[in-house]
């Protein structure tokens, strides 16, 4: 039940922007189906239809793919494969912001979700960012814990972090990290003891919950990060492997990007069986149809070539989804009201 809450929410992010990393500044051709769709309140395509209580997506296989499932992964690998050797380079649509010149920075911070005992973890993540990124920028750090941050850990961090980057300990008030009293706990309960028998992954485990919970809908009210516009989230105990020798954040701000992830994955389908059916009735309510960018992923979203049970015990999804463990993203976006 939470994890649907959670993920109801990144599929309508995904329906909302588009795959990859989204942009607020227009292409042309964007801004033609968002004027159709606003100025006759519908728009139509082989692959959705969006209407007043009337949307719908329907998957086409544009690419003409062939072969039953087994043989679609296997060629996905071999595809991944090529892609994976590939040289990953700099972004070429603007001019980047380099070490040592003068320019005024991003609004922005980066942020970890951590507890007391994982200092060392966390130093570790530190250290390597710090080595292949933030030595040369500065950027501030703001580390978020549910409990108030021990001394102890605070000390330690501050070890691994240079004398000029500044740093704040943050406690996450009760009323965005407890779950709300909105939520039904005999059906919460019925719902988890019903994922634990399929063996899903953190079915009772509150924290986790909660974790996905503040992840998805609340970080970005904590009262501290109000006065930041752009955030990058970290883990404990990773290691980063290539130099940043560029202001990412500067990137993202020069060229209006909304948000960047790092991976995307088919989801656990017994997790979210009427995840798909409840973001169409939510679109299908009142005028919800208007958050829809005609522009999205949504060949993505209702692939059933691949996985095709996930795509039957969904309803039509294809659960496919972006981790946000390490994602890049305007706070904007997420305070705004098509996300709210």
């Amino acid at each position: 039940m939470i994890r649907k809450s959670r993920l109801l929410i990144v599929i309508l992010a995904c329906i909302c922007v588009i795959l990859t990393i989204i942009n607020y500044a227009p292409h042309p051709h964007i801004l033609s189906l968002n004027e159709k769709l606003h100025s006759f309140g519908r728009s139509r395509h082989p692959s959705f239809v969006i209407e007043p209580n009337n949307v719908e997506f329907h998957f086409t296989n544009p690419k003409g793919i062939s072969g039953n499932s087994n043989q679609v992964v296997e060629r996905n690998k071999r595809r991944y494969q090529q892609l994976f050797s590939q040289e990953i380079t700099e972004p070429l649509d603007c001019e980047l912001h380099r070490p040592g010149t003068q320019y005024k920075k991003a609004n922005a911070t980066i942020i970890a979700l951590v507890r007391n005992n994982e200092g060392v973890k966390l130093g570790r993540t530190i250290k390597s960012l710090q080595q292949k990124f933030n030595n040369r920028f500065n950027y501030p750090y703001t580390f978020i814990n549910d409990q108030p941050f021990t001394d102890g850990f605070k000390a330690k961090i501050m070890r691994y972090v240079g004398d000029n980057t500044p740093v704040e300990f943050v406690t996450i008030p009760e009323k965005l990290w407890d779950k709300p009293d909105s939520i039904d706990v005999n059906r919460e309960t019925i719902a988890m003891s019903a994922l634990a028998k399929e063996n899903v992954a953190y079915a009772h485990k509150a924290s986790y919950h909660n974790m996905c919970r503040f992840y998805s809908g609340n970080f970005y009210n904590v009262p501290e990060l109000q006065k930041y516009k752009y955030y990058w989230r970290i883990e404990p105990n990773v290691d980063f492997y290539t130099d940043l020798n560029y202001d990412v954040f500067k990137y993202m701000e020069d060229t209006k990007k909304v948000y960047g992830f790092t991976i995307g994955l088919a989801d656990i389908h017994q997790s979210i069986k009427t995840l798909w059916p409840e973001t169409l009735a939510y679109l299908n309510t009142d005028d919800n149809y208007k958050y829809i960018n005609p522009n999205g992923s949504f060949q993505w979203l209702v692939d059933p070539l691949q996985n095709p049970i996930k795509h039957q015990v969904t309803g039509g999804y294809s659960t496919c989804h972006f981790w946000s463990n390490f994602e890049i993203g305007d706070m904007d976006f997420f305070r705004g009201e098509a996300y709210n």
